[in-house]
């Protein structure tokens, strides 16, 4: 954003460079297939992490010297492997700890801390960079941290070959859509996953409007927006060393229903105080309502179709949050707190009703074998 927007770019090419990166995210579950075909993921993870790399510098470095159309192409590429560099990694995950329970919970904390870290360090590492440097330093710099990455998923324990079908055995896609569908703790999971995510992506744009009208600046909005990722942060901590016992389908429901609430209360919040406890409350939320979807995929998905099931959940995760921030910012400051508290009813009602669908439909015991 930071590069596209300097002398002779705009909010228009800045919008399109965003698209563009963004939505091919919806094509990783077709690479994800190659993940569920073959014993040890590690080098394709490793050769997505690189192309990532390469190409998001390409970007960069044809930006301005070169049609825009190629460089939205190398944007496109990029995209194309975004999914497989968080959710496909992710979906390694069970495979290369212990499968007792407890190592199992703790290790999805720990994941999802690395998302929490991630999410709130990157961007402060890319404007310090950015300001000591240029924007163009500052993308490199997160290009060379992907192929950096690749040579770091080699270090990671190998993941033994599956038991029973061999490399053909792979599920395809649309088995993998059909099996979300109709197993109840993975459509739940992703249910609720695409409305928590559409509303939590509108909340850095809603959280300064929220600051604008109750104290009217915008600091105090960039405040609530952090305590909701500092919140985040330590909602993962706490599931890392606290893990979680029981059904994540449980887990999941229940913190749809609870972060609903959260949202209502920061949009209808009467005063600065109260809006600050709701996003904290709400960031909190998040950390073990993220590690409880972890395991969900993990529990219920099958075992030839998992990272297809991971990266495919990922996916919808980031457009619905991307798309969520586009309305949002349509909607504008002046209506942020009714927003919110429209976004969190949603959230509620949703939640409350796959609370009722849990106790008709069971999630029932693993797919996995």
């Amino acid at each position: 954003m930071l590069l596209v927007a300097e002398p002779g770019g705009g909010g228009v090419d800045a919008g399109l460079f965003t698209v563009f990166l963004t939505l091919p995210h919806l094509l990783g579950p077709f690479l994800a297939r190659r993940l569920d075909r073959v014993g040890d993921g590690r080098p394709f993870i490793a050769g997505c992490c690189v192309v990532y790399g390469v190409a998001l510098a390409a970007a960069a470095l044809s930006l301005g010297r070169a049609p825009l159309a190629i460089s939205l192409a190398f944007v496109v590429v990029a995209g194309i492997c975004g999914p497989v560099l968080t959710a496909g990694l992710s979906s390694q995950l069970s495979l290369m700890v212990p499968q007792e329970l407890s190592i199992q919970r703790r290790a999805q904390g720990l994941d999802a801390l690395t998302y929490g870290v991630a999410g709130s360090a990157g961007p402060a590492i890319v404007a310090g960079i950015a300001t000591a440097g240029t924007p163009l330093t500052a993308v490199l710099a997160l290009s060379g941290a992907a192929v950096v990455a690749g040579g770091l998923m080699m270090t990671l324990p190998a993941v033994p070959a599956h038991d029973g079908p061999d490399a053909t055995g792979a599920l395809e896609i649309r088995h993998v859509l059909g099996h979300v569908v109709h197993a109840s703790g993975l459509r739940r999971a992703m249910t609720a996953m695409m409305v928590t995510s559409f509303v939590a992506g509108s909340l850095a744009i809603l959280a300064v409007g929220r600051g604008i009208q109750l104290r009217g600046d915008t600091a105090s909005g960039a405040l609530l927006a952090a305590l909701y990722g500092a919140g985040s942060l330590a909602g993962s901590i706490f599931t890392s060393v606290v893990p979680f016992k029981g059904e994540p389908d449980r887990i999941t429901v229940y913190c749809t229903v609870s972060t609903g609430v959260a949202f209502v209360l920061g949009g209808v919040a009467p005063n600065f105080g109260t809006a600050l406890v709701a996003f904290a409350i709400a960031g909190f939320l998040s950390g073990p309502f993220f590690v409880a979807t972890l395991a969900a995929r993990t529990t219920y998905s099958p075992a030839r179709g998992r990272a297809q099931v991971f990266v495919a959940m990922g996916a919808v995760k980031i457009a619905l949050s991307a798309a969520g921030a586009a309305v949002a910012g349509g909607i504008g400051f002046g209506s942020a707190g009714v927003a919110l508290a429209i976004g969190g009813a949603l959230v509620f009602v949703v939640g409350t009703v796959l609370v009722l669908d849990r106790h008709r439909r069971p999630a029932g015991a693993s797919t996995r074998r």
